[in-house]
């Protein structure tokens, strides 16, 4: 169990350890290392996604709702939830379609791509097979595809900074909660559609 304290620490070191992978990944970017740059962008993205799913344990404590610790951990140090986490994220970020519901037909689509995603940081990675040819990582990568993922992982950690800062260090308010409980109640549906 952890207090809300924690969780903001936990929340402000994830996001300071994303900004440090960026940081460390535009310094391989620079020196042509463009698997292992794109790498560190996609793991400092991962390292960003901790912050909502802290958040969204931080407004279940604010409801008095039972938190499986558990469950919580395997989230932060699961990588395909952490992708799910950024999904969302971006669907937060992304424009609200109320009428034609486009956002959560983007944001489904993003979700069935998780698996992809997780393969394609693998990949940049580990030398191995993969549709009938053995590489090695830094035949996969160039420099487009790396500046791609560090420049969507700046965008991301703007984005928090700019517009969700109280995610990472702010009291959850009871507006918040409300909030928070409506939007998963939308985003369940679609998961489990």
């Amino acid at each position: 169990m952890h207090s809300d304290n924690e969780l903001r620490q936990l929340s402000e070191k994830a996001y300071q350890n994303a900004g440090e992978l960026l940081d460390e990944s535009l310094l391989l970017f620079k020196a042509d290392r463009f698997s292992r740059a794109y790498v560190l962008a996609h793991l400092a993205t991962e390292e960003l996604a901790k912050v909502p799913i802290i958040y969204a344990t931080r407004v279940r404590m604010k409801g008095k709702e039972e938190i499986d610790w558990r469950h919580f951990k395997k989230r932060l140090t699961g990588h395909q939830a952490k992708l799910r986490s950024i999904a969302l994220f971006d669907y937060m970020n992304d424009e609200v379609d109320l009428v034609r519901n486009e956002d959560v037909e983007r944001y489904n689509k993003q979700l069935g791509f998780i698996k992809k995603y997780d393969l394609l940081k693998n990949m940049g990675l580990y030398s191995g097979y993969h549709e009938n040819t053995v590489f090695k990582p830094s035949e996969q990568f160039d420099s487009e595809l790396a500046l791609y993922m560090i420049k969507l992982t700046e965008g991301r950690l703007k984005c928090l900074k700019s517009r969700w800062s109280g995610m990472i260090s702010s009291d959850v308010t009871d507006n918040g909660y409300a909030a928070h409980k409506a939007i998963s109640e939308i985003l369940n549906a679609v998961e489990n559609s």
